[in-house]
């Protein structure tokens, strides 16, 4: 069987506004990873429904997705956590 390219290795979420749950599908090792330590710890919630040789089909509760943007933070606030950073390194 033929390695699959990085461009392949792809990740895909899916749910709908009809179910409580979504699906994960991934050929990424890490995430591979963490779904099954996330499995085990949360038995109840999360459950792998398929394992192949390239990926892993988990379902978990879809109000566990979150889109996380980044925090935007200003040049102000920017310079005080630099300055509280290098008074915790000075000592």
């Amino acid at each position: 069987m033929s390695k699959l390219s990085p461009h392949e290795r792809e990740t895909i979420m899916l749910f709908n506004e009809a179910e409580n749950t979504a699906e994960i599908e991934t050929h990424n090792k890490v995430l591979k990873r963490r779904l099954a330590e996330i499995c085990l710890e949360y038995p109840d919630e999360v459950t792998m429904i398929k394992k192949d040789r390239k990926s892993d089909v988990y379902v978990f509760p879809k109000k566990w997705f979150k889109l996380s943007p980044p925090r935007k933070i200003s040049d102000k606030h920017r310079a005080q956590l630099e300055n509280a950073r290098a008074k915790r390194n000075e000592k």
